[in-house]
Formats: structure tokens, sequence, C-alpha cells
């Protein structure tokens, strides 16, 4: 069992702090769990009829339609495992960029959010009988948070795409070789997927509290905050 001499982080929010306290990090799956590619694949045919009275749906459901697919192409939609950078920022830009710590999550919610306000009846009804865990994280505010493991073991660990994680270790270390202090800009691409969970003592917590935002440059500061036991 190989560690890694470098950090990796992984970006998420508030709704999720409580499961990896208990479950660890990549323990507990909402995307399985709350069947948000279920609902989302049932909220896309009814906004696809609506795309003419919002703007929103028309910016959003091309991707969406993408997610639902599981589309692994040059966009990563392999929801439902847990993905890890050697990039802070990429992690910081991921956590501040998905207001609820999940990209399908995150637009999922966002389309369900709009046909309630166009007063769309079949998703006030049905959709809210099916997946009333969605509608719950509709009304719940989230703050980003950023996870730090210091030490990942490899074993744990693929390629963003699935496959050994060793081609894309090797261009790391190759990188850290060539440009020992900015090896992370350059690496901000290069993310692993987690194939078992990290217990919650392996791992650090922050609030991420935004100064300025800006899509490619956020300042921010970082506040340290201690998971609930594990009860």
């Amino acid at each position: 069992m190989a560690k890694l001499d470098f950090p990796l982080y992984h970006g998420t929010c508030t709704l999720f702090v409580e499961s990896i306290g208990k479950y660890g990090l990549g323990g507990w799956d909402p995307i399985k769990e709350w069947r948000v590619l279920e609902c989302l694949q049932k909220v896309i045919p009814i906004a696809e009829k609506h795309t003419a009275r919002s703007e929103i749906i028309r910016n959003n459901i091309g991707n969406a339609q993408l997610m639902a697919k599981q589309v692994n192409g040059g966009l990563n939609f392999q929801h439902g495992a847990v993905y890890l950078s050697p990039s802070r920022e990429t992690a910081v830009r991921y956590a501040c960029g998905k207001k609820k710590g999940s990209e399908l999550i995150s637009r999922t919610v966002l389309l369900i959010d709009e046909l309630c306000r166009l007063d769309v009846k079949e998703v006030k009804t049905d959709l809210f009988q099916e997946f009333p865990e969605m509608f719950n994280v509709m009304d719940i505010d989230a703050a980003p948070v950023l996870i730090w493991i210091p030490q990942a073991d490899t074993d744990m660990l693929l390629s963003e795409r699935g496959e050994s994680p060793a081609d894309t270790l090797a261009k790391i270390r190759g990188i850290q070789t060539r440009l020992p202090d900015g090896w992370e800009s350059v690496c901000q691409q290069m993310n692993f997927r987690l194939t078992q969970p990290i217990s919650a003592d392996e791992i650090s917590v922050s609030l991420i509290a935004v100064r300025k935002w800006r899509p490619y440059q956020i300042d921010y500061s970082l506040l340290p905050i201690d998971l609930p036991p594990n009860e």
C-alpha cells in the first residue's frame, strides 16, 4: 500500500459534512440514495416542454441531457463517484460553482426549482411525492467546503475515466520535477476517482469563505471545521 507524497482535494458543500463524518469521504452516495439520476431523467421531458418559457431551462437542458445519459467524453458526467484533484484551486472552484455540492444534484434541483416557479403541476405533485429529498435539498442553503486528503493510498485511486492511475501519477511526477513550485496549477485537470471510502480521521475539512468571486480566480479564505462525531 503506497501513500501519495502530495495532497489531494475534494470540493463539496455543507449538505454532506454530516454524512462524511459518519461514513467517511465516499462512504455514502446521495446520488444513489436519493435516486437523483432517475429524478433528472423524469425532469428532462417535462422541462423540454417549457424551454420557450424559460431562459434557465434553455441554458441548462443540453448539459442535463448529457448528464442523464451519463456521457463520459470531454465532459465528466460519471456521477456517483467521488473525484479528487491534486489542485486545491480546482476543488475550490468546483465547490463554489455547485450550490448543492454535486453537479448532478445542483442541475437537477435548478430545473425543478424553475419548473416550480413556472407552476408546472406535475412537478409539484407527482415528482414531489416520488423524490421528496430533492425538494428538501432545494430549500437548503449550503456553503462550499474543501476536503483535504494529505496522504491518499494509491490503491484507492483510479484515473478520472476509471482506468489505472499510473499514467496520471507519472505525468504529475514529471511536472513536479520540471516545475517544483508551479506544478499544481499545471495539473488542475489531472483528477482521480476514489474507489473506496476514506475515513473521517484521515481528512481535514474547511469552509470556503469567498471574498471575491471570479470564474477562474476566487479570492477566499479557509475556515477549518470539525466533522460531527460518528455516533
